[in-house]
């Protein structure tokens, strides 16, 4: 996937988290809840309007970057994952037999649309990444 530099984004998240006290985005898997209240943070902003709907794209692309390195400098690396295009043109996370991927831009990005108050229906980045292991494996690609 050249044509697109996802660690190069994701370090734009890691700078962003700078500005937060408190949260620190080092690509280790307990990063992933300083990450999550990082997008809370942007999906309150986008409740109250104070996002575009490219601003919140934007922030989406940028943390899902993140989350996805995070991802495959773990245990999805070790699986053989890497960045991939989809069929739709969208990058994901995805197996070498083009079975099984993850999309942590699309995940992120519904997370920032989901704006109703009181509910979080897309669940956090942490637990969508833990059922994707387990789908993995129940059902291990061939």
């Amino acid at each position: 996937m050249d044509e697109i530099d996802m660690k190069r984004i994701a370090e734009d998240a890691v700078e962003t988290s700078k500005q937060f006290d408190g949260l620190k985005l080092d690509y280790s898997l307990d990063s992933l809840n300083d990450l999550e209240d990082m997008i809370q943070y942007f999906r309150d902003l986008n409740r109250k309007g104070k996002l575009s709907e490219t601003g919140a794209w934007d922030l989406a692309v940028m943390s899902g970057a993140y989350m996805g390195e995070v991802l495959l400098r773990g245990e999805l690396g070790e699986r053989g994952y890497s960045w991939q295009m989809n069929n739709n043109g969208l990058p994901v996370v995805m197996d070498q037999t083009h079975r099984n991927a993850i999309s942590p831009l699309s995940k992120i990005h519904k997370k920032l649309l989901n704006t109703q108050e009181g509910s979080d229906e897309e669940g956090t980045v942490m637990a969508y990444y833990q059922t994707f292991l387990l789908l993995l494996t129940q059902y291990p690609s061939k």
